[in-house]
């Protein structure tokens, strides 16, 4: 495992013949494509959604690994933003290995817009939520102008696209943020160039980033209430949260789609495997009930811990009122 070349693409359209043609020196031929899924909004959206499947399509076909990026927005909401990238990549959204959220300024009629931390976090945890790899795409001069340098360990959490415009690519540690060299999974080197007539970025990814993943590590309760971390196959893991031996939360961004056997649904019947869900989509709806319903699951814990205590003054000790 290594470092690979990689290009990622906004509006340009690259066909399975344009593939066989590229080479870039001494890391020949390209292994990774990153199409643009969602710019921050909606400008070009019809030219995006001409291109972004297509791309992705003749990539595959062409044997190049597919991955997608979302720029965090100061204005839509990550759900819409999600939404919008499924809808662009189309039928090659399930062949998605990863995906990044781009962090940067946004130009928009003169004037300069930037995702606040929040906007950005909430975009990854959206992106995590689909069961891909996840990473996070920024530079330094953005990091440290807009995010004011913020070092918040909980960031490593997100692998690194560090964007450094040299002329060669250089494997150090990023010098921003809470991110060491060990946490940069790409780096863009070369920006906004013209190859055989499209017009791309050109980065190095670390190859083992886009691996599949079947093994994941988890923190197990040992018999004397102890933890340690196991590496464990994923059907392992599994059965550990299910037995209580994993404590929740997991890193959901490591594990991939397993099918549930036999599960009953409505009149007791039983799916057939081509049409049961996947941990993914159950993870997925999950998250978005629990975001979309936060602020009335709080307000109804207040308003029954206000029940539960006007009980207990009144002598009535937890038993709440209809």
């Amino acid at each position: 495992m290594g470092w690979v070349l990689g290009l990622d693409v906004s509006l340009s359209r690259i066909t399975t013949e344009w593939w066989d043609g590229v080479q870039w020196g001494i890391w020949g031929r390209p292994q990774v494509l990153v199409q643009n899924l969602w710019p921050g909004g909606w400008a070009s959206h019809k030219e995006f959604q001409a291109v972004a499947g297509p791309n992705l399509r003749d990539a595959r076909a062409a044997g190049i690994t597919t991955a997608g990026y979302l720029v965090a927005s100061p204005w839509y909401d990550a759900y819409l933003a999600l939404d919008e990238a499924r809808r662009r990549a189309g039928d090659e959204w399930p062949h998605l290995v990863a995906l990044f959220v781009d962090v940067e300024t946004i130009e928009w009629r003169g004037n300069t817009y930037w995702p606040s931390p929040v906007d950005t976090w909430s975009l990854l945890e959206a992106c995590a939520s689909t069961g891909k790899r996840v990473g996070i795409y920024t530079a330094s001069w953005f990091w440290q102008s807009y995010y004011r340098g913020d070092t918040d360990a909980r960031w490593r959490r997100w692998p690194l696209w560090n964007a450094v415009y040299s002329e060669s690519p250089i494997v150090d540690p990023p010098g921003y943020g809470p991110w060491k060299k060990e946490d940069v999974v790409g780096i863009q080197f070369r920006g906004s160039i013209q190859v055989a007539g499209a017009w791309v970025d050109v980065n190095i990814f670390r190859e083992e980033f886009f691996q599949e993943v079947k093994r994941m590590k988890v923190p197990w309760l040992r018999d004397d209430w102890t933890l340690e971390e196991k590496e464990l196959p994923l059907e392992e893991a599994l059965q550990g949260i299910v037995s209580g031996r994993v404590p929740v939360p997991v890193n959901w961004n490591q594990q991939v789609p397993l099918w549930l056997e036999g599960t009953p649904w409505v009149g007791g019947e039983r799916v057939p495997p081509h049409q049961r869900p996947t941990l993914q989509h159950l993870a997925e709806a999950l998250f978005w009930f629990l975001r979309q319903e936060r602020h009335r699951i709080l307000e109804r814990l207040s308003r029954l811990e206000e029940i539960l205590g006007e009980g207990r003054e009144n002598g009535e000790g937890t038993k709440a009122r209809p």
